[in-house]
């Protein structure tokens, strides 16, 4: 059984308008207000997580309190890369952090002893593998010097959204549903970023990549939280 996500309509609502107004903020080029609300956005769903856990913090608590930390940072880092070309390394190394932190929570459940369909069926690691190795070989001539970090990210994203598929059969199904959705997402956002970076110019790709952005840090924050809000039978909170 599922208790309700304390706030979520407040708090989801204010990172709602957040959104949009930075989406607003990228379609009419108003850099100034992109940097006052970007910034914002990451905090507003680490106030909605907090809400949803007690203490004292789990491990799954604190990589995703870890993840949305280090993905504000890579926001801005990268809102500055085109006054210096090393704050898209910074920010690239930020959301590699991000990632890994996503990678330990989706590891660890709050049903250890359940067999992930992953473990039973290998081969769905298939199409993420496809897809990984064939963006950076479709990239490769593109990217120069950054061939080895952007493919170290590709394969590191890769295991974040693999490891989304892990859950499945270890958590309840509503909370594997946005986990899995958004981490689908999150790969979206970063290959929009490095085809319109390195391959060709995407038209309002600023809109999409934060767009496909703000939908997967919310799904899979969302996602934990019903992980976290799990009862058992003796009618306790379960990690």
């Amino acid at each position: 059984m599922q208790t309700p996500i304390q706030h979520l309509r407040p708090i989801g609502g204010l990172f709602l308008l957040l959104t949009i107004v930075t989406l607003i903020s990228r379609m009419g080029d108003w850099q100034w207000l992109e940097y006052i609300v970007k910034p914002l956005l990451m905090p507003v769903l680490v106030v909605l997580y907090w809400k949803n856990i007690k203490p004292p913090l789990s491990l799954v608590n604190k990589s995703i309190l870890a993840a949305l930390f280090f993905s504000w940072l890579g926001d801005l880092l990268l809102m500055f890369q085109a006054q210096q070309a090393n704050f898209f390394i910074f920010g690239l190394v930020a959301f590699l952090l991000a990632h890994l932190a996503y990678i330990v929570a989706f590891f660890n459940t709050n049903r250890p002893r359940k067999t992930s369909e992953l473990m039973k069926n290998p081969w769905l690691t298939i199409p993420f593998l496809i897809y990984c190795f064939g963006f950076v070989y479709y990239l490769k001539d593109d990217l120069g010097g950054l061939l080895i970090p952007v493919s170290v990210y590709a394969v590191v994203i890769t295991t974040m959204a693999m490891m989304a598929v892990y859950r499945y059969g270890k958590v309840p199904y509503k909370s594997y549903r946005p986990v899995f959705a958004g981490a689908l997402f999150f790969v979206l956002s970063d290959s929009l970023i490095a085809l319109n970076k390195f391959s060709f110019p995407i038209y309002w790709a600023g809109v999409w990549i934060m767009a496909t952005y703000c939908l997967a840090q919310y799904l899979i924050v969302v996602g934990m939280i019903r992980q976290e809000r799990v009862r058992d039978s003796s009618g306790s909170l379960t990690k």
